[in-house]
């Protein structure tokens, strides 16, 4: 489809929907780069920050071109949002949370019975739904394209990442520059994701699958050649709570020595010689653009609900994971997410 200009035409642009935090946000970006590329189409972005059942405002605008905004702040769908959401926080009164008929039930139902995807091919929309061969084969007379969005590597939309990052003034930078960053070397870093999952039995259609048992992480390091490391880093959307976790399976590890934030950790994941991961669009989205001939990447082979991944990223190594049970201490009835892991979604001044 295409607007003409005066004697010119230019391609009309498709519209990208995303939901979820910054991880997603930035895969999804990939995506839409990928697709643009294939389709010779630009791109808009229409976000819904509560959709997943959580409150996840925009977190990477600074990465766009004002041409690729069309809006960052959509409604959900019977949804009265409240008047001071944080970032992060699981929403209890949400539609998706609710038992028996409701709109989010019925949309559930379309997508267990595949019949979401013929609704969708109706209205122009064409859902990803985490397939690298469906995100390759989109369409070029889409009008929507939808998630979710899997990991994948491309060098072409690697490099143009780097570059919006590089004009954006986010203190990522794709290169790793561990001599920068720390006098000693990074020699192992753990993603340990944790927060929202806390309230994994109280909200399970938000917060979905559980925590990671520690001991995975620990099986991992012991059979590499960093067993016996002491330079062993953790990041986390809860360090403290990471570090102890660590501790109870006998891992000493450091907090980021550095940087406050969801950037920082990120390039602390960059620079580790042995990145271990949880099942998470940030781990996801640093597998992308990782330098896997310095990094060795382990990612779960699963989801805490048996969900296994329709993609596959040259030279990350599959584990097997296991998930902290129903009974642990860690889970609650709900967190209160720490402001470090907030900060990227505050507005710009």
């Amino acid at each position: 489809m295409k607007i003409k200009i005066g004697l010119k035409r230019i391609p009309q642009p498709f519209i990208v929907r995303t939901a979820g935090g910054a991880g997603s946000q930035l895969v999804a970006l990939m995506a839409a780069i990928q697709v643009s590329s294939k389709i010779q189409r630009p791109f808009q972005f229409l976000h819904f920050p509560y959709s997943t059942g959580a409150y996840y405002p925009f977190a990477i605008e600074g990465l766009l071109r004002e041409s690729e905004v069309l809006s960052l702040v959509e409604k959900t769908k019977f949804f009265h949002e409240p008047d001071e959401p944080i970032a992060g926080m699981v929403i209890k009164n949400h539609p998706v949370q609710k038992k028996g008929f409701s709109y989010e039930n019925v949309l559930k139902l379309s997508r267990y019975t595949k019949l979401d995807i013929l609704l969708s091919l109706l209205r122009k929309e064409w859902k990803i739904n985490y397939k690298l061969t469906r995100m390759n084969r989109s369409p070029s007379w889409i009008k929507y394209l939808g998630g979710g969005f899997p990991p994948f590597v491309n060098f072409e939309t690697i490099e143009s990442m780097r570059l919006r990052f590089e004009r954006s003034g986010i203190p990522l930078d794709f290169r790793p520059h561990v001599s920068r960053a720390l006098i000693n070397e990074v020699e192992v870093v753990i993603h340990y994701r944790i927060g929202d999952k806390r309230s994994t039995y109280a909200n399970p259609t938000v917060s979905g699958d559980g925590i990671m048992d520690p001991i995975c992480f620990k099986n991992i390091i012991d059979n590499s050649k960093f067993a016996n490391s002491n330079l062993v880093y953790v990041v986390s959307d809860e360090p403290d709570v990471a570090v102890k976790l660590l501790e109870t399976v006998g891992i000493s590890a450091k907090k980021h020595p550095i940087s406050k934030n969801l950037w920082g950790d990120m390039q602390l994941m960059l620079d580790a010689r042995l990145l271990i991961c949880p099942w998470s669009t940030v781990s996801q989205f640093v597998m992308c653009i990782a330098d896997h001939s310095q990094t060795k990447i382990y990612y779960p082979s699963k989801d805490g609900g048996g969900t296994m991944p329709n993609w596959t990223i040259p030279g990350v190594i599959f584990y097997e994971p296991t998930y902290l049970g129903h009974a642990h201490s860690i889970y609650t009835d709900s967190y209160i997410p720490e402001p470090s892991t907030i900060e990227i979604y505050k507005p710009k001044v």
